[in-house]
Parts: structure tokens; C-alpha cells; sequence
């Protein structure tokens, strides 16, 4: 632990001593409040903040105080958890001492010091070395890359005319080293790290051996990942592309029943009456057949009007006509964990949902990998919304598929 964490680490004590104080008398004197208050912005903690807004409330009024207890306790649990994480870990990959410090180190070094068309060339004799030693993955990469999602990556092999992908990850990684860099320094634990390393490492290689060996399985989608989440009764749970409602479940079967509301929203009308099915004994949800985005308006369904995991939205044409909202308006009351998996529409999903993430900071899981820059361009913009999350990384598998992409996702806390 560094000496500001260290430091972080005394104020957030005096800030619990502090706490004990409030509960035990009627009468607190302004400046404690004042103090205390003064306390949470040097951490970080956004004056839009509802704990700002509950110590001002409570200089005059104590009604509030049981909220701010709760609030602040929570908020208190996650800073501790990621103060012990971070001993783990290094300050920065520069001076890092840890294994996948230097690996990152030497990934960063050949990004940079090489040509785009070296890594390119590299890139494609490692897919040739593939369809040279196992067909069969060849066979799944060149068919389950073509057209991948919302920016033509596309891999027709080692004789094709198109293999934008490699291009395209190979673009990616030399033009933005830096936020790469920024993420890496930014990952609470080594397992993200890692995680990082090995994604790296596909795009560069087409290898999977490094994520074959850190892909998480503890859930079936990872999204209540008790591991990195605290969680407690009376949670608001927001879930923004719900599919069939398992995500629902999961995260009810991972924890408990005692929440107070679950807000769904999945873009086929036919999806969202199988999840109605699915979810028909649970009280407390509203299913709705909207879209979330930074704005509201309309969209095109582009898919099937069916459970199919691939609908996504268009301006273009598409089947039917579907609303989108932003979540700042449609969701009225304070959300607690916030899952965002919307098939490129993600950033805007998190800008819709600013001044809740101002005021309430949600746990947030969301999926980084419909569009390449997503990985580190997503916990960029949450981190320039509230700087005080703090990031993990992980690249999630199922035992039915063979692993042959990364299926990255961040978890913000």
C-alpha cells in the first residue's frame, strides 16, 4: 500500500469514528457535518452524490440519517475491499515488480515498436500457423468472424480478400497505447490485469491459451459476480438488455429475494414475453420492450422479433419500430447495480444514465466487447463521470463453446 493509500486509508477510519459520533448524539455541532462532508470530495465523491445530499439535509433535519448510515456503509465496504486488493498490486506497470506487470510491459513495447504492417504480417502467419495445426478452430475463427457485430471485422482466412478484423485490432492497439496503458494502471487486482494481458495477446496472435487459463465460470454469465460485488437487501436492480430474464436469475439465485425492484428492458416484444414466463412466480419487476441510449426517440430492430441474442438496434432499416430511453428518465427511483449488455449501444447507454451515476453509484457490469475500443473506452467514460469507481476486468467462457474470441466485460465499482 502506497502512501496515499495509506492516507485514504486513516481518513476513511476517522470518517467511520466520525459516524459513531452522529449516532450517538441528538445534537452534532455544523462542522462535523461540514467536515465530514469536506471528507467525501477530497476522495472524490461527486457533489451530485445523494450522501452530499444528506449531510446538508441532516445539519437541520435527522430524519435522513438512517439512509446516510446505509449509503455510507456500503460505499465504505467497496473502498475497503479495493484498498486490499490494491496491496496486491502495483502503482503503475512501469515500476512493477508482479509477472503480468512485466508481460504488459513487453506487449506495450512491441505494440509501439513496430510497424502496423509488421504486426499485421505477424498476425496473419500465427492464423496460418492455426489452420496448419488445428482445423477446427480455424474453421470456427474464419466462420464466427465474419462481419462481427458493428464494424466489419471480418476474417476470411489466410487466403481471403477480406481480414479487416486483424486490421482493424492491430489499428486499434497502435493508436490508443495510451489508454490502453491508462486501463492497465487502473485494474484493481491481477486476475484483471491479466485479463488484459491475455486479450492482448489474442488480437496480436489469435491465441487463446491465456484466456483459456483466467476465464471465469463461477456464474453462468458472470454478471452477480459476488467475488467483486457486495451486495445487500432492497437492491435496485436496473438490467438493460435481459435477453429471456437469466440474467435476472442469476443474479436473484446468486444472492436472495429481499430486493426491492428489477427494471428489465430487452428491444423484442417476443423476447420480453418468454422472460415474462420465465420470471412469473418473482414479484417486483417491470418489463419493458425499450431500448437504452443517450437519448430518447426510435430505433429499428435489426434481427428477428424472437429470443435471439444477436437483435441490435439500427438507424437504418430494420423488422420494427423500437423505442429508446435514457435511463435518467425512465428509471425514477436510485439504482443500485446497473447491468449493460446492448449490443453496441453501451456507451450510450452509460451517458444516459449519468446523473444516476452521479448522485446513486450503481454497481455497474457492462460488456466491452461489441465494438474493439470498447475495453478501455468504457471505463474511461465512467471514470470521467465519477472518478472514484474502481475497474476489474474479466474475460468470461461457457463449457458448451470452445473458446475463440474474448468476451471481455467490466465491472465497476
Amino acid at each position: 500500500m502506497n502512501f496515499k493509500e495509506k492516507q485514504k486509508l486513516k481518513l476513511m477510519t476517522t470518517m467511520n469514528e466520525a459516524i459513531e459520533y452522529i449516532k450517538q448524539n441528538e445534537k452534532v455541532e455544523e462542522c462535523v457535518y461540514d467536515n465530514f462532508k469536506e471528507a467525501l470530495l477530497s476522495l472524490g465523491v461527486n457533489k451530485e452524490n445523494r450522501m452530499i445530499e444528506l449531510i446538508e439535509s441532516m445539519k437541520s433535519d435527522r430524519s435522513n440519517l438512517e439512509e446516510f448510515i446505509n449509503i455510507f456503509e456500503k460505499w465504505f465496504d467497496v473502498n475497503i475491499i479495493t484498498l486490499s486488493n490494491r496491496i496486491k498490486t502495483s502503482e503503475s506497470y512501469k515500476n512493477g515488480f508482479l509477472g503480468c506487470d512485466r508481460k504488459f510491459k513487453s506487449l506495450i513495447a512491441v505494440i509501439k515498436n513496430n510497424s502496423a504492417k509488421a504486426l499485421i504480417d505477424n498476425a496473419m502467419t500465427c492464423l496460418k500457423d492455426i489452420r496448419e495445426k488445428d482445423s477446427e478452430l480455424y474453421k470456427l475463427l474464419t466462420v464466427g468472424y465474419r462481419g462481427w457485430y458493428f464494424e466489419s471485422n471480418w476474417l476470411d482466412g489466410v487466403d481471403g480478400e477480406n481480414n479487416s478484423l486483424v486490421t482493424n485490432r492491430i489499428t486499434t492497439l497502435k493508436n490508443n497505447t495510451e489508454k490502453i496503458e491508462w486501463l492497465y494502471d487502473h485494474l484493481e487486482d491481477n486476475l484483471s490485469k491479466s485479463s488484459l494481458n491475455a486479450l492482448i495477446v489474442s488480437w496480436l496472435t489469435f491465441s487463446m491459451q491465456d484466456a483459456l487459463k483466467i476465464s471465469t465460470y463461477h456464474t453462468q454469465n458472470g454478471v452477480a459476480n459476488p467475488d467483486i460485488f457486495p451486495f445487500y437487501e432492497n437492491e435496485v436492480y436496473v438490467d438493460c438488455g435481459s435477453f429471456v430474464g437469466d440474467t435476472v436469475l442469476e443474479f436473484i439465485n446468486e444472492f436472495n429475494k429481499t430486493y426491492r425492484k428489477i427494471y428489465t428492458y430487452e428491444i423484442s416484444a417476443a423476447t420480453v414475453d418468454v422472460m415474462q414466463k420465465n420470471l412469473k412466480e418473482l414479484d417486483n419487476i417491470v418489463f419493458n420492450v425499450k431500448g437504452i441510449s443517450d437519448r430518447s426517440g426510435e430505433l429499428n430492430l435489426a434481427g428477428v422479433n424472437a429470443p435471439f441474442p444477436g437483435n441490435h438496434l439500427v438507424e437504418g432499416n430494420g423488422i420494427a419500430k423500437v423505442p429508446i430511453v435514457k435511463l435518467d428518465d425512465d428509471v425514477q427511483e436510485g439504482m443500485t447495480f446497473l447491468k449493460i449488455d446492448v449490443e453496441g449501444l453501451d456507451k450510450e447507454a452509460i451517458i444516459g444514465a449519468e446523473n444516476h451515476i452521479k448522485k446513486n453509484h450503481p454497481k455497474i457490469h457492462i460488456d466491452t466487447y461489441h465494438k474493439l475500443v470498447d475495453v478501455f473506452e468504457v471505463p474511461l467514460l465512467i471514470h470521467s463521470i465519477d472518478p472514484t469507481y474502481n475497474f476489474y476486468l474479466r474475460i468470461s467462457n461457457s463449457f458448451e463453446k470452445r473458446l475463440m474470441f474474448a468476451t471481455t466485460c467490466i465491472y465497476a465499482i
